[in-house]
This record gives C-alpha cells, structure tokens and sequence, in this order.
C-alpha cells in the first residue's frame, strides 16, 4: 500500500534505534511542532487586537458622521421648505447651522486623533465645500428649491461613502461572528440608507406641502422614493441572527417603533400626497412626524452600535483567553515532558514483556492466558483483548442468537432449500398469511402466491439468488382466507464452504399500510366532481415538463350563474366542460385539470399549440367550448363564456411559475374585457399597482364599514320552500356592488383576509339573531380552519348566540384539503 511505501524509511530507521532513542526523538518532534503554532497563536493574538481596536474606532466615527447626516438632513428638509415659502423655517435653520458646524468639528477633532484621513478624503472635501455654499446666508430666497434639494443629497451621498471608506480601512464587517458582520452591514449601509430615504422623502413631502400643489413628475418621484423606503423598512425587521444578544429585547421593541412610525409617515405620504389630487395636509406637522421617525431610526442606530461595541468586546476578552490558554498549555507541555517521558517509557516496556511471555504461553500449547495489567493505554488494551479473548467468542455466539431472534420478532422470515421448498418459517409468517407451520413446511413458497403477481418477476428472483446474489423486491402475497399482504423482501443464498448454495433464506418487512397510503395519495390528486387532474397533478407534471404552454381558462361570472340556477345545474355544467375538455386533449395531446370551482386549465407541449399560431388556435378553442358547452331543462337553458390567460414556457425557465403567469394574463384580460391575452413581462408591474389601489380600497371599506353581506336563499327543488340563507360578502364602492372576485385574494395577501371573515361573522349573526324560523350557512376556507384567531372568535360567538344550532359553516368550493 501507498502508506506502507512511505513509512518503509522512517521505520527502518526506528527499528535499528533503542526504544528509549525512539521515545526522545519522538517527543522532541512533536514538541517542535507545537511551537510553530503556538507562535501563529500569538500572530494572530496581535493582528486580532489590531483588528479589533480598528473596529471599535470606526464605530465611533459611525456616531460621529450618523450624528453629522441627521443634522444635514435635517436642514435640507428646512431649507426645502422655506425655499417653497415657508419663512418660519429660517430660524430653525439658523439654528440647525450651528449644531451642524459642532459636530463638523467633533468630526474632524475626532479624526486628527484616530485614522487622520478625512483631510485627504476627497468626499469630506465635497462635503465641507458643500455645505458653506448652502448655508442660508449663501443661498439667496428665489434659489430653485430641487437644485438646491438635489444639492443637499449628493453632500449627504458623499458622507455616507466617507463612513463605507473608513469602514474598509478598519475592516469593521470582518467578522466570523454572523451578529458582528450583520450589525456592521446594517449600521454602515442598510440604516443610513433608510434614514436618508426618509430624510429625502421628508424634504420633499415639505417642500410640496407647503405649496400646496405637484406636477405629474414629482409625484413619480415621491413614489420612487416611497417604494425605495418601503422596501428598506421591510430590512429592519429580519434580525433573527441577534437572537441571543442581550440587547435582542430592546432591538426588537426600537425595531417595531422605528417600522410602525416610518409606516405611519409612508401612509400620510400615500393618502395626502401621491393619491391625492392636491396636496393636503399641514406641513409643519408632518415635518415633526417624518423627524420623529428619523429620530427614532437613529435610537435604533444607537442600540446596534452598543451592540456592536458589547459583541467586538466579548470577541477581546475571547482573544485573551486564547493567548493564556496557549501559554499556560506550552508551559504545562514544557514541565510534563520529562516526567511523561519516563513513566511512558517504563510502562510500555513492562507491558510488552508480558504480551511476550503470553504469547510464548499459546505457542506451548496453553489456551487460556490471563496477563495481570495496571495499564490503561493501547498496550493494556491489547492484553485485555488478550484475556477476554475466549470469553468473547462466547459472547458473539450469544450475540448472534440474540440477532436471530430480533429478526423473528420483527421480520417475516421462512428459509427454503435449493429447490425452493420450505424448511423454516417464523411467527410472524404464520400470523401474517394465516397459515399453520405444519402447512407451510415442505410446501413451495407458491402456496402464497397471489395472481396479480406477473410469472416475469419470479423468473428474475431465481435467476438472481441461483447466481449467488441478493434479491430484493416489493412482492404482493395471498393469505389463507383469500385476502392480500404487500411486503418488502430481500432473498440471500447461504453458501457452504464450497462455494455451492444450500439453502435461502427470506427476510420480509409487511409493507401493505404504506402502499394503500401511496394509492390514497394518488387519488387526492383527482378532482371529485369532474374526474379531472386537479393542481397538485398540474404542478407534479410541470416538473417533468420540457416545453410547456398553459392555458388558463375562467367561467365568466359563474358565481351568479349558480346564484340563479342553482348549484345542481352549475355542477352539470362543470362536467359537461370537463367531458369537453378531454376530448379537446385526446385530439391535440394536450392534458386537462380543473384547479377550482369554475377554473380549468389545458396543459400543451409545444406542438400543435406555438407562439405562431397561439392567437387564432386559442380564439377558436375558447369559441367551441362556448358553442358546445350548455345545460338545458324544461325550464331553464343556461350558456355560458369564457376568459382565459396564456403563458408560453418561453416567459420563464421556472414551470411552476407558468400557473401564476397564466392567471395574471386571464386577470389582465378580465380587466381588458379581452377574450384572453398572453402573458408579458408588463402584467406584474400592472398586476402590483393595481393591488397598492385595491389594499387601499378595501382598507377605506373596512374602516367606512362598506364590507356588506347579502343573503341568497337555498331551495328545496322537492318542495319549493327555503331550507336556508347563504350568506355572501361583498364590498360597496359609491352606486357598485364589487363581488369578492375582485378583492378576496388581494385581502389575503395584504393580511386584512382576517378583519373581512370576523365582519362576515358578526353581521350575519346579528341578522339572523331575531330570524329563529332560517338556518343560516357561512362559508369559511381551510385558513381559517388553521387560524387560531378566527377559531377562538368562531367558538366565542357560537358561545353568545342562542341558536348556534342554525348556523352552518361551509369550506369554500375552491379549497382543496391534502
């Protein structure tokens, strides 16, 4: 071996050495080998202090520029302000002057004492020339407000790069501590960047504020700004890996007020100024609201940097430990050499002469030797090996029957002889396929031999264990009484000493429980009342798919078609759409599912359905469906149309994202009143801004107490009567009745779901509280079974209400239960 070729030299020359020469030489070296490390020890010790001390220093010049850039914030806001024609603001910027011209001096007194690198900073340098040319008494009353804006943020830019230079040159992110890298990043970037967006935004919302009007552009502007601070407010809240920080408390509560004020001036922002006709609110208040944000972003500020200071002082301490540690080790390691040494020495050369005198023992001819030992080292294990060498052979003996028996407890287990005739089976064969031992033995295994069982795969097991190998297999028996077991086998040939096989032997595990779970899975992926695939085929298929294009097809307002005609003539329409649909796919070899209630979906490879010829085969598929699909009786007929959504596996190399891509294509056409459109790149950026308009509709009818519910009465077709109401939500918008189609799935994701199901709830139990003669259903979804909230508030009401008996909760017909 490769390990034997490299040793042969070193232990050539061991073998001509005393033992004693061996032991010093070998410790010596080992000896030298600590001390190359424990002087990188000490290396390090040095460049980690340096390191430190570095980080430490630009954490003061973190306070000393955050504290700078608030206060030039600060008068940008107020200079915007009274350059709009707000003369209130000049004594304020007088004063706030004067403090920026103090920590100006802090800074830079700070610096000389420190790195000493601002004077040659050519971003300071900007800053300084900057700031004199806007200061009130340089900037004349008639200067443009925006350059003069624009101006105050390229200085504040310009700072901001200041700090990102001396955090390079003091490594204030190198860190193997995620705490220390995370606190870094966000103090050096991620705060000071939403404390000047909020900054920037402050001034700008003044500056509007206080004229009163605001062209297309600016708008846009502000929006930019809103959407950039927006996003960097979402930041502050992921601050899991501070979790075991003792200041983590204190992190999250300045986290929560910092995002629920800035919040609260995004949506003075929202309301009054972007979607506002005309700006509207007063600016001097809203000036203290966004600067009491930005202070409160600044206490947070300081939280992280006393945390960053805590954490950079533990890594110190931690430092220190090692440095002694590494010391106190090379002395001990110094002082014990010797005297382990010596008593290593006589140790190993007693024990070595009573293995010898042992070993001379069983070459006499003497079976069992006990060698007496005091050593706990490899020598003395080796004669406890020595000694309990019999006795162990006892033991694996036992040990092997104790095995056997663990497998006929837990295992179906038969043995059989070379010809395949049962000599042995256990327990748990008997149990399992009801026969007796008596009749099992001397029978073939096809005693248990089901018929689904294909006579290919038997052939296989005994070619495989008549060449000397193992079988495994999933195998499908017949018990005594007709009924079946599933288990999992594996077969091995006993080999005599020959080479010849004597006997099998048949090892199986009964598996029949998880494969009846396997079919059950199987079905849950069929929808009930058509028999289509439903979503969860659709999305396992997309992951084998190579190129996919999906239709999404949508029944035109079906929730009043079902409304009027009821729901057994709206489920015979379903199936009719869904026979048609499969004979659609078995002429174009595309497949059908249906998603949920009226929603269906045809899934294409690329073929017969491409992007050359989508526009005209699309439009003449949705016109036969139309055409075919109806439902007459002798009372009522009932047509219906469609709208539909395309995406092309060209939109995305991600498949399981074609679904959404398709839906928002139907949505766009819905709102296009188009037949169907498909999808392009522009939808999401619509399909966003269209959901910040519908978030804030809903919000209004929340808080205006426009959510409204409708009662539609059920029929007993048998006797005509009302057996009960329906309750239905909707939303009131001026002289509009807005189905739930329009706002439901926006209000789940904006998380106002919840508000809207407890109105539904209280309004419904009010109306029927004195209607005792109607039961009354509400329908709820499989979120708000899981919701402990909307549960707990169920079962309160329930508690309240007299006739809990007459209320029905139903799920929802586009819920799917896994």
């Amino acid at each position: 071996m490769l390990i034997d070729t490299l040793l042969k030299p070193a232990v050539s020359i061991m073998n001509k050495l005393p033992f004693k020469v061996k032991l010093i030489a070998s410790i010596a070296i080992l000896f030298l080998l600590f001390i190359i490390p424990s002087r990188m020890t000490f290396e390090n010790y040095v460049a980690q202090r340096h390191m430190y001390e570095r980080q430490l220093t630009a954490l003061a010049y973190s306070g000393y520029i955050q504290s700078l850039m608030q206060s030039l914030q600060t008068h940008r806001g107020l200079m915007n302000g009274y350059l709009h024609g707000n003369d209130a603001f000049k004594k304020e910027i007088l004063s706030n002057e004067a403090l920026t011209a103090t920590r100006l001096h802090e800074l830079i007194d700070f610096d000389r004492q420190q790195f000493n690198v601002l004077k040659s900073e050519a971003h300071f340098v900007n800053v300084l020339n900057t700031y004199e040319s806007l200061k009130w008494h340089s900037v004349g009353k008639h200067a443009r407000p925006d350059e003069i804006f624009q101006r105050h943020s390229v200085m504040i830019a310009s700072l901001i790069k200041v700090f990102q230079q001396i955090s390079t040159i003091s490594f204030f992110e190198s860190s193997d501590d995620l705490k220390i890298h995370y606190i870094a990043k966000m103090l050096e970037d991620k705060l000071l960047e939403l404390q000047e967006n909020t900054a920037q935004l402050r001034g700008l919302a003044v500056g509007y504020l206080s004229t009163g009007t605001m062209t297309r552009e600016q708008k846009a502007q502000l929006l930019s700004f809103y959407i950039r601070v927006k996003s960097l407010e979402t930041v502050l809240v992921d601050n899991h890996v501070l979790a075991n920080v003792s200041f983590y408390d204190a992190i999250v509560q300045e986290t929560t007020r910092a995002s629920r004020q800035t919040n609260h001036v995004l949506n003075i922002i929202n309301k009054h100024l972007i979607l506002s006709d005309a700006p509207a609110y007063d600016a001097s208040r809203f000036f203290n609201e966004a600067t009491h944000a930005i202070k409160i972003q600044v206490a947070l500020y300081k939280i992280l940097s006393n945390t960053y200071h805590l954490l950079i002082e533990i890594k110190q301490r931690e430092n220190n430990r090692q440095l002694w540690s590494t010391v106190l080790g090379f002395m001990a390691i110094v002082l014990t050499a010797f005297y382990i040494f010596m008593a290593f020495y006589r140790s190993i050369a007693l024990s070595l002469h009573k293995l010898q005198r042992a070993s001379q023992q069983i070459a006499d001819g003497r079976s069992k030797i006990h060698v007496d030992t005091q050593a706990n080292d490899e020598l003395g294990d080796a004669i406890v090996a020595f000694n309990h060498m019999s006795e162990r052979l006892d033991e694996n003996i036992s040990f092997l029957n104790g095995y056997k028996m663990a497998i006929d407890e837990s295992s179906i287990v038969s043995k059989t002889n070379s010809k395949g005739i049962i000599t042995f089976v256990n327990a748990k064969f008997c149990e399992i396929s009801g026969y007796t031992e008596a009749e099992l033995l001397g029978k073939p295994h096809n005693v248990i031999r089901h018929p689904d069982m294909s006579s290919e795969i038997f052939t296989t097991l005994w070619q495989t264990i008549k060449n000397k190998k193992v079988w495994h297999g999933i195998v499908k028996n017949k018990t005594k009484s007709g009924d079946y077991y599933i288990v999992d086998a594996t077969i091995l040939p006993i080999i005599d000493a020959k080479g010849e096989v004597v006997e099998y032997v048949a090892v199986r595990h009964d598996i029949t429980e998880l494969e009846k779970s396997k079919e059950e899975i199987l079905r849950q992926k069929i929808d009930l009342l058509t028999g289509l695939p439903n979503r969860s085929q659709l999305l396992d298929d997309l992951k084998g798919a190579d190129k996919p294009i999906l239709l999404y097809l949508n029944i035109d307002d079906f929730s009043s078609l079902n409304d009027f005609y009821g729901s057994h003539m709206a489920d015979t329409i379903l199936k009719q759409l869904a026979v048609l649909l499969k004979d659609i796919a078995e002429h174009s070899g595309c497949k059908p599912y249906r998603l949920h209630a009226d929603e269906f979906l045809l899934y294409f490879e690329e073929g017969v359905l491409n992007t050359l010829n989508s526009q005209e085969y699309i439009d003449t598929l949705i016109n036969d469906i139309e055409n075919a699909v109806a439902d007459c009786d002798s009372h009522n007929c009932a047509s219906l149309t469609l709208s539909a959504g395309v995406a092309f596996y060209t939109n995305t190399p991600l498949y399981d994202k074609l679904l959404p891509y398709a839906n928002m294509a139907y949505k766009a056409a819905k709102t296009g009143h188009k037949k169907f459109l498909i999808y392009n790149d522009t939808m999401q950026k619509e399909d966003y801004e269209n959901n910040i308009r519908w978030i804030q509709k809903i919000k209004d009818a929340i808080a205006q107490d426009r959510i409204v519910t409708f009662y539609q009465p059920i029929i007993d077709n048998a006797s005509g009567a009302i057996t009960k109401y329906e309750t239905l939500v909707r939303m009131l918008e001026e002289d509009e009745v807005i189905s739930p189609f329009f706002f439901l799935e926006i209000a789940k994701k904006a998380k106002l779901y919840t508000k809207i199901t407890k109105i539904v709830i209280d309004k419904a139990f009010a109306a029927f509280e004195l209607l005792d003669a109607y039961d009354f259903s509400i329908n709820i979804t499989i979120e708000d079974i899981n919701d402990e909230e909307i549960s707990t508030y169920i079962f309160d009401k329930l508690k309240q209400y007299d006739h809990c008996h007459r209320v029905v909760f139903e799920i929802t017909e586009t819920e799917e239960i896994e």
